[in-house]
């Protein structure tokens, strides 16, 4: 989650020349100039010739995301939502020249992260998970391990912290 101050992620970068790995955190716009977007993040990164194997976006979906001011004092206190991950693959397909390098940050390079062998890539033998996008880039259709909860934009499958 370093992109939520800037020198925190510039020193994350330089971890990465190293071998490790870096997560970004995809979380609401706040008044906040101290952190970049994830997809800021994610250009910046890219911008900068690092190892695109090395660099994951995630959501904390349904986590707390406090917000203080200068003092330590909480402002405001929001929640991570999953709907952000879409809107930041839409942004970033969007905007990059690279559509296998977007992709990957948020399907291989975390299966492969995570040690997740049956996840990240459409292949033989794998789960059969799949995202299928529209012509606008916003999520039409989803399956999960061969199942469709969602098609054509409307929800088959409810998840169990979801509403029907």
């Amino acid at each position: 989650h370093c992109n939520r101050r800037k020198a925190l992620f510039e020193q994350a970068c330089e971890l990465t020349k190293k071998g490790c790995s870096i997560d970004v955190t995809a979380f609401p716009p706040s008044d906040n100039t101290d952190e970049y977007s994830a997809a800021e993040a994610f250009l910046r990164y890219q911008e900068k010739g690092l190892n695109m194997q090395k660099f994951t976006v995630s959501s904390d979906g349904g986590g707390c995301l406090p917000q203080f001011n200068f003092q330590g004092e909480l402002v405001h206190l929001d929640y991570g939502r999953c709907t952000l991950l879409s809107e930041t693959l839409k942004e970033l397909l969007d905007k990059s020249t690279n559509d296998t390098e977007v992709i990957s940050v948020f399907t291989r390079n975390v299966a492969s992260l995570l040690k997740l062998k049956q996840k990240g890539e459409v292949a033989v033998g794998k789960d059969a998970d799949l995202v299928i996008l529209d012509e606008n880039n916003q999520i039409e259709s989803v399956m999960a391990l061969g199942q469709w909860h969602q098609k054509n934009h409307q929800t088959i499958e409810f998840g169990g912290f979801e509403k029907e």
